[in-house]
């Protein structure tokens, strides 16, 4: 599945919650500071708190659970061939360290997104995209 194709499946099916921005057309994170200071201001008048968290996932697609990762895309509708597709490919993938100029020998690796594919940020935020419901009930 292309990414264009996946992310044309979460659109029509409202997959993504509305507050996840990142690597979404028409989205940045000036969109969620907008929504967060309008959060804070209503706060204010209503004299109430406001929390805000904020995620910093910097070097995520390294640490990314294959098979949790797989797990969410059947929970959202993937299914039958377009799954078996995503599991092959994200499977069996090999990795290997260079620093100094030293390389490693290539390993097998069970976690983490490929660098650089069109389809591992839409990955990713179907991985991360129940996160914003459970930080809702804090």
């Amino acid at each position: 599945m292309s990414a264009t194709r996946l992310n044309y499946f979460m659109a029509t099916y409202d997959i993504l919650k509305e507050e996840q921005v990142g690597f979404r057309k028409g989205m940045s994170t000036s969109n969620s500071t907008l929504k967060l200071l309008h959060a804070i201001k209503a706060g204010l008048n209503l004299k109430k708190s406001t929390l805000a968290v904020f995620i910093d996932f910097q070097g995520a697609y390294d640490i990314i659970c294959r098979k949790g990762l797989l797990n969410k895309l059947k929970k959202i509708g993937v299914k039958d061939k377009m799954l078996n597709w995503m599991k092959r490919y994200l499977t069996q993938r090999c990795v290997r360290v260079r620093w100094n100029n030293v390389e490693s020998k290539y390993r097998l690796s069970n976690v983490g997104l490929p660098q650089g594919s069109f389809s591992s940020p839409s990955f990713l935020n179907i991985y991360v995209n129940d996160l914003i419901k459970r930080l809702k009930k804090l």
